[in-house]
């Protein structure tokens, strides 16, 4: 209790000023793109730094906010935007940017961690024959009514359709009554897709 009586309000708000807008940066980058939790001292340097970008980038409005002149609708404006909506956007330009040719010429970052979640990510539709471990194919149909699990969890894929597969490797026949199947990545050696 002594520690929080010691504590400012100046403190608090330097704090959230400077970490804030780059926690809602975090938190909407990881509805994009799923991501292993981080320990709490990371977060905060992430934090800090995604703030820092949106206070550079947004540089021109925090100098016209200290101007004189300036309007109090126009100040909450620019509070509002350098704040919060600029964080949820900066996400979202991150990744279009990442993802641009341009860029991945000079980094090997991307957004997405794993092929798994960059195939499924596209949410397309396929056929698709599913080799296990134990030599057997499970062919059948990712479409719609599918599901893909993504990262940081374990692979597991629901395939709304089952088919047979002829020995050639072709689609043989629809199985009757199979309302799909889930099949776990470790029993996976590898899949193939097929367009619809």
């Amino acid at each position: 209790m002594e520690f929080i009586k010691e504590v400012k309000p100046e403190s608090v708000l330097i704090a959230c000023l400077f970490i804030f807008p780059g926690f809602i940066t975090i938190k909407i980058s990881r509805l994009i793109h799923v991501q292993k939790d981080s320990p709490l001292a990371e977060l905060i340097v992430d934090a800090a730094f995604y703030t820092i970008i949106n206070y550079i980038v947004n540089s021109f409005l925090i100098l016209y906010f200290f101007e004189t002149q300036t309007t109090t609708l126009c100040k909450i404006i620019i509070v509002i935007w350098t704040l919060i909506l600029f964080p949820v956007f900066l996400p979202f330009i991150s990744s279009f940017l990442l993802k641009t040719q341009f860029i991945r010429r000079f980094t090997n970052v991307d957004p997405i961690p794993k092929p798994w979640d960059y195939y499924f990510a596209q949410k397309r539709s396929a056929w698709i024959i599913i080799h296990l471990k134990n030599g057997k194919k499970i062919g059948g149909y990712y479409g719609n009514k599918s599901f893909a699990s993504s990262y940081p969890h374990d692979e597991q894929l629901y395939i709304e359709e089952v088919w047979r597969i002829s020995k050639k490797g072709s689609f043989k026949k629809k199985i009757n009554r199979s309302d799909g199947l889930i099949v776990d990545m470790n029993e996976i050696s590898s899949i193939e897709f097929f367009e619809t």
